[in-house]
Protein backbone atom coordinates (compact mmCIF):
# COMPACT_ATOMS: atom_id res chain seq x y z
CA UNK A 1 0.00 0.00 0.00
CA UNK A 2 1.13 3.43 -0.95
CA UNK A 3 1.53 6.35 1.42
CA UNK A 4 1.80 9.54 1.38
CA UNK A 5 3.28 12.02 4.16
CA UNK A 6 -0.59 12.97 4.82
CA UNK A 7 -3.84 12.22 6.65
CA UNK A 8 -5.30 11.67 3.54
CA UNK A 9 -3.05 8.98 1.26
CA UNK A 10 -5.90 8.52 -0.92
CA UNK A 11 -6.49 11.97 -2.14
CA UNK A 12 -2.98 13.71 -2.01
CA UNK A 13 -0.67 10.59 -3.42
CA UNK A 14 -1.99 11.32 -6.96
CA UNK A 15 -0.14 15.38 -7.21
CA UNK A 16 2.86 13.75 -6.43
CA UNK A 17 1.91 11.08 -9.13
CA UNK A 18 1.05 13.38 -11.57
CA UNK A 19 4.15 15.70 -11.20
CA UNK A 20 6.48 12.41 -11.35
CA UNK A 21 4.76 11.19 -14.59
CA UNK A 22 5.47 15.11 -15.84
CA UNK A 23 9.03 14.42 -15.10
CA UNK A 24 8.88 11.31 -16.99
CA UNK A 25 7.86 13.51 -20.07
CA UNK A 26 10.81 15.65 -19.83
CA UNK A 27 13.14 12.77 -19.37
CA UNK A 28 11.90 10.32 -21.88
CA UNK A 29 10.57 12.38 -24.35
CA UNK A 30 9.97 9.23 -27.07
CA UNK A 31 7.26 8.19 -24.14
CA UNK A 32 5.89 11.78 -23.75
CA UNK A 33 2.08 11.79 -25.01
CA UNK A 34 1.93 8.32 -22.80
CA UNK A 35 3.65 9.49 -19.22
CA UNK A 36 1.21 13.03 -19.91
CA UNK A 37 -1.83 11.14 -20.37
CA UNK A 38 -0.75 9.40 -16.98
CA UNK A 39 -0.19 12.42 -15.56
CA UNK A 40 -3.57 13.87 -16.87
CA UNK A 41 -5.32 10.93 -15.49
CA UNK A 42 -3.98 10.78 -11.76
CA UNK A 43 -4.69 14.81 -11.76
CA UNK A 44 -8.37 13.73 -12.66
CA UNK A 45 -8.18 10.96 -10.21
CA UNK A 46 -6.73 13.03 -7.64
CA UNK A 47 -9.38 15.93 -8.35
CA UNK A 48 -12.27 13.34 -8.70
CA UNK A 49 -11.53 12.39 -4.69
CA UNK A 50 -10.21 15.36 -2.86
CA UNK A 51 -12.78 17.50 -1.19
CA UNK A 52 -13.52 20.74 -2.42
CA UNK A 53 -10.99 22.51 0.71
CA UNK A 54 -7.76 20.77 -0.54
CA UNK A 55 -5.38 23.35 -0.57
CA UNK A 56 -3.62 20.87 -3.43
CA UNK A 57 -6.94 21.58 -5.78
CA UNK A 58 -5.67 24.67 -7.11
CA UNK A 59 -2.33 23.38 -8.26
CA UNK A 60 -3.96 20.22 -9.59
CA UNK A 61 -6.16 21.82 -11.57
CA UNK A 62 -3.70 24.59 -12.97
CA UNK A 63 -1.27 21.26 -13.91
CA UNK A 64 -4.21 19.55 -15.39
CA UNK A 65 -4.61 22.34 -17.81
CA UNK A 66 -1.13 22.42 -18.73
CA UNK A 67 -0.74 19.14 -19.12
CA UNK A 68 -3.93 18.22 -21.39
CA UNK A 69 -2.31 21.18 -23.56
CA UNK A 70 0.80 19.41 -24.08
CA UNK A 71 -0.64 15.97 -24.38
CA UNK A 72 -2.61 17.55 -27.25
CA UNK A 73 0.58 19.30 -28.90
CA UNK A 74 2.53 15.98 -29.03
CA UNK A 75 -0.55 13.71 -30.33
CA UNK A 76 -0.46 16.52 -32.73
CA UNK A 77 3.28 16.16 -33.57
CA UNK A 78 3.01 12.46 -33.82
CA UNK A 79 -0.13 13.24 -36.31
CA UNK A 80 2.38 15.36 -38.05
CA UNK A 81 -0.25 18.56 -37.25
CA UNK A 82 2.18 22.06 -37.12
Amino acid sequence: MRRACSSSPTTSFNPYEGLGHEALAHLLPENRALTLAAAANSYRAFLDRAPSDNPYRVSAQSNLAAVEAALNSARAERKGIP
